[in-house]
């Protein structure tokens, strides 16, 4: 099976949308080292910076509703399976 994309880079919009095809794949990994480095460290092992871990001890609950709310989103935008 093959996927062909098209795009006219003499329109404007076309070039955007092809410059976000291009670059999905590195969004994607964006998306996931998001998760890895902000929300994460907060679950586990703590952060490397001490002014994050200070946030974290002080208020507990707020990484996890910023994670929550992070999914929440690459849920509604169909990405989450990539993440």
């Amino acid at each position: 099976m093959k996927a062909q994309l098209i795009f006219n880079l003499d329109d404007p919009d076309d070039r955007d949308s092809h410059q976000m095809a291009v670059k999905a794949r590195d969004m994607t990994i964006a998306l996931s080292e998001i998760r890895m480095r902000m929300f994460r460290p907060s679950r586990k092992h703590g952060f490397n910076d001490e002014y994050l871990n200070q946030i974290n001890d002080a208020n507990p609950e707020l990484f996890a509703k910023l994670e929550t709310m992070f999914n929440e989103i690459c849920e509604e935008y169909d990405v989450m399976e990539y993440t």
